[in-house]
Formats: structure tokens, sequence, C-alpha cells
């Protein structure tokens, strides 16, 4: 929870524009900060899930790689049904794996089981993103899965139907994993927000 209003305070001002960034461009993080206090507890159930990673911090982009993204992330938005953590549990931030009903966090997580099980996707390769979804008229906390590829960083999300690489979301990016240890979270030096504030400043001249 606490994460989640340090996230909120933090980002709530940023004003938000659809602002396409260059598209090979990855996820840039600098400071280290503090995990999301679901991930904390889910890693005191099941610290076999969150140990450090080896081996690659990425995989290969085909046209293979494209569909499975597209099956894995239509299968299973449409296979959990959406519940809030506070209607389900009465607490705001829980994560939970392998259920049926649930919020961004079980969308994500699913998400990332079924991938590694299919084969091909080392664990480097799929971390969790923190951003502010502003697509349902106020800012809300959302978390995602960022796979990362040879080609870009692409966004599996409970919200949209098909994955999209960062940098085409309204979302604005707050934080995300560490490829190689999943403990460490860092901000995101989220480059668009610049582009966002020039053209904020070139609206208000007028």
């Amino acid at each position: 929870m606490r994460f989640l209003l340090l996230l909120f305070v933090i980002f709530a001002s940023i004003p938000v524009e659809n602002v396409q960034a260059q598209s090979h461009v990855p996820i840039d993080w600098r400071t280290r900060i503090i995990e999301p206090s679901g991930y904390t507890e889910l890693c005191k159930r099941e610290p076999e899930y969150c140990k450090k990673t080896r081996g690659n911090l990425s995989v290969r982009y085909t046209n293979k790689v494209r569909a499975q993204l597209e099956l894995i992330n239509r299968d299973v938005n449409e296979g959990i049904e959406y519940v809030s953590d506070e209607i389900r549990h009465g607490t705001p931030d829980l994560w939970e794996r392998s259920v049926h009903h649930g919020d961004c966090e079980e969308y994500a997580l699913r998400k990332r089981d079924l991938l590694l099980a299919m084969g091909g996707y080392p664990p480097g390769a799929l971390v969790f993103g923190w951003v502010i979804d502003t697509t349902r008229g106020r800012r809300i906390p959302h978390l995602v899965l960022v796979v990362k590829t040879s080609k870009a960083d692409f966004i599996l999300d409970n919200l949209r139907p098909f994955p999209y690489e960062w940098h085409a979301s309204n979302h604005v990016w707050v934080a995300i994993q560490a490829s190689d240890n999943p403990r460490i979270w860092y901000a995101v030096d989220d480059r668009r927000i610049d582009l966002r504030k020039e053209k904020l400043a070139e609206k208000q001249k007028k």
C-alpha cells in the first residue's frame, strides 16, 4: 500500500498525452526504489519464485514469439475475471498466482507463468512494470508484464487486447524490476514525459 501511495503522489501531476517515442528505445531506469509490498509478501510465501535469474535477459524476436505473446495476452485476459483485491480480500495489494479471479497483478503473474512453461523465455526477459493508468478517467496504479525482446520491450496488459511496445502506451511509466534480480526495482526514466511537457508548454504559449 505504501508503494502504491508513493507512486500516486509522485506521478499524479504529470500531464499525459499520446506522444510517440523512438520505437526501439528500451525502457530506461536509474534509481532503485522499494519493491511493491504485495510482491514482498508473494516472495515470503514462494521464495523460489523470486530468486535471482541467470542466462539471457531477453528473447529473440520472431513471428512465432509475436504470435505466442498475442495468444497468451488474449487467453489470460479472457480467462481471468476482474475482481479487485479490496473486494476479494479487503486489501489493496495482494499478489496471487494460478487464480481465476483477480486484478492486474494476477493477470501479469499468470502471463509470466504461462510463458515460462511454454519454454524459450528466460526468466530475466519477463519482468513486471508499474505504471499509472490514465485510460479509465482517473489515475490508477497498474501492473503489466514486460517482455524484453531483441526488437523492443513489449507489454502484456489486461487493459489491451494485443501486446504493444512500451512507448506506445498512454500509461505513465513508474517502476520496473531488474532483469537479473526480481527483488530489485528501479524508477523508470520515462523520456516521453519530457516530450509531453514540451508539448504542453507549446499549447500554453498559444
